[in-house]
């Protein structure tokens, strides 16, 4: 199974996260509008779509 995270030191923090809007699975969180997001992976499919959703490319795929 593919292991889907956001990478803080990538991540820009964007007040309008696509990944987090678009994400078909609800998995992107952020429990405070200042925090960065973060994948949980209960949620996550492991589809990797969202990898190419960020312009910083902070959503990373891995297997």
């Amino acid at each position: 199974m593919r292991t889907v995270y956001i990478d803080p030191k990538l991540c820009a923090n964007c007040l309008s996260c696509r990944v987090q809007e678009e994400c078909s699975k609800y998995a992107v969180i952020r429990e405070e509008p200042s925090d960065k997001p973060w994948i949980d992976s209960y949620k996550c499919s492991g589809c990797g779509d969202c990898a190419g959703m960020c312009e910083y490319h902070a959503a990373v795929v891995e297997g």
